[in-house]
């Protein structure tokens, strides 16, 4: 978040940041809140350091990927899921 931050009061863009983060950069960049009702979408990176998947990252990868299929293949996707 501080990398958007940055970039942003540097004047190279704008960014959607959690609320949380308005006390960062105060003077050098405008926080205008959004509707509470307004519902956003954004893209998720998922990283880890090469040639360490291994152990928990691994597993924690796995489970990510796992959940992202069931996210993009919609709600009737996650009802038809079993109920442990």
């Amino acid at each position: 978040m501080m990398t958007n931050l940055n970039l942003v009061a540097a004047g190279a863009g704008i960014s959607v940041v959690p609320a949380s983060m308005q006390d960062a950069q105060r003077g050098a960049v405008v926080y205008i809140a959004l509707r509470e009702s307004q519902q956003l979408d954004a893209p998720l990176t998922l990283v880890w350091r090469k040639d360490e998947l291994t152990g928990p990252t691994k597993t924690f990868v796995h489970l990510l990927r796992s959940i992202a299929k069931q996210f993009q293949a919609g709600p009737q996707a996650e009802a038809d899921q079993p109920t442990p």
